[in-house]
């Protein structure tokens, strides 16, 4: 498929290809540059700045600068919150991301404002969007182990363009989220972490281990060219904590002391791993211990009446949820 027309390759090749301005009043730049070919899974930033504080305007994509229907494969945000419109400020920063269903040539990026006489119009020039690679994980599944090694096939890749692959902890235009420092890659090419394409290959692999603070939901692993003009990215997924450790257990509960007259309460207390803690009793006694993160904690509760009560202990997060119990005698009299 050509991509690029040899009239837009030779200004490309003397930096002559940039984005078209058609007034004063409101200018955009796009980054990266990239030579104007981006791929489909790509995010840009594309920076406007504006004379006129009083204009409202919009940004859109389209097929062409004909076409008079904004693309629908292109989502398009304010960085600063919103959708695609801003006003009163002199800088505006959107988020642009090419979708599959996006790829050609001669798409650009408007802007358009409320001036009547139409001053206040702008265009990028002429983009061209590629097929993004194929990411494919082997064993596929939605959960991984801290620790596991996990083989990412990629498929679709350009001749002559070298590939590395990196983790991602989210999936935000700009992927900016990046924690590859966590993961141990190898390569098919029996090199760390680049793959060169070259003609007619159809696959290649990388080699991973995820290793320890890949921990997480969310995960995806990206394969892009080293100038990030080209980019595939796997289905989502987890990386769990070795089995065992995300089960909710407790210690057996101590009780310090028998209730009596000169003892009127008593705190007993355990170590247990979870982020829910609640203990039940004789008479409606209830007394929880809540964190935002399951976890390894001491709990505590007070008690004034002798009697059987139980703790619950419940482990739940990302990976799975868990529940477990613990009984435990109080004993003694109630002071009256």
């Amino acid at each position: 498929m050509k991509y690029i027309s040899f009239l837009s390759a030779c200004l490309l090749a003397f930096g002559l290809l940039m984005p078209q301005t058609t007034s004063a009043q409101i200018q955009l730049a796009i980054s990266p540059t990239s030579s104007g070919t981006y791929s489909a899974g790509q995010s840009l930033t594309i920076t406007v700045t504006s004379a006129n504080t009083a204009v409202t305007y919009s940004i859109d994509a389209f097929e062409s600068s004909t076409a008079t229907t904004p693309m629908t494969a292109v989502t398009i945000a304010n960085a600063q919150g919103g959708g695609k419109t801003f006003s009163g400020q002199t800088e505006a920063i959107f988020l642009v991301r090419f979708l599959a269903g996006s790829e050609g040539e001669g798409r650009i990026l408007k802007i358009a404002g409320t001036d009547p006489n139409g001053d206040d119009q702008t265009q990028s020039g002429e983009l061209t969007i590629i097929p993004a690679p194929v990411i494919t994980l082997t064993p596929s599944t939605a959960n991984y182990a801290e620790g596991q090694s996990v083989t990412a096939t990629m498929t679709g890749g350009l001749a002559g363009q070298e590939y590395i692959i990196k983790l991602y902890n989210s999936l935000p235009p700009g992927f900016t989220n990046d924690v590859s420092g966590e993961i141990t890659p190898s390569t098919s090419q029996n090199t760390v972490n680049t793959i060169t394409w070259s003609d007619n290959q159809t696959s290649a692999e990388f080699y991973i281990r995820l290793d320890q603070r890949t921990l997480g939901s969310s995960r995806y692993l990206v394969v892009t060219n080293l100038d990030f003009s080209h980019i595939g990215v796997s289905a989502p997924f987890t990386v769990c904590p070795p089995a065992g450790s995300t089960q909710a257990l407790a210690s057996d509960v101590l009780v310090p002391t028998p209730l009596g007259p000169n003892n009127c309460s008593v705190l007993v207390n355990t170590q247990a791993q979870g982020n829910s803690f609640v203990f039940t009793g004789p008479d409606g006694y209830v007394f929880s211990n809540v964190f935002r993160n399951a976890g390894t904690y001491q709990v505590s509760a007070p008690i004034t009446k002798p009697g059987t009560y139980q703790l619950t202990i419940t482990y739940d997060d990302y990976c799975g949820k868990s529940t477990a119990t613990k009984s435990f005698t109080v004993t003694g009299e109630a002071c009256k």
